[in-house]
């Protein structure tokens, strides 16, 4: 819940706003990233929280193969 007591509800998109490349799997109830590493180069995820009065925060993180 939000500082005003509103339930959110969370998805996960590229940093561009695009969806999330297919291996790459988003859990939006215990917000969590899995899947298998099939990039060369890093990628910038967003994870965005939406209120209902359509409020959002945005965090974004960098992701890459270690």
């Amino acid at each position: 819940q939000d500082i005003d007591d509103l339930e959110l509800s969370y998805h996960a998109t590229l940093v561009d706003g695009t969806k999330l490349p297919e291996w790459i799997i988003f859990d939006p109830i215990d917000l969590i990233l899995t899947g298998e590493w099939k990039s060369k180069e890093p990628i910038t995820v967003n994870i965005i929280a939406t209120d209902a009065s359509s409020n959002t925060e945005t965090f974004t993180m960098t992701l890459k193969e270690e």
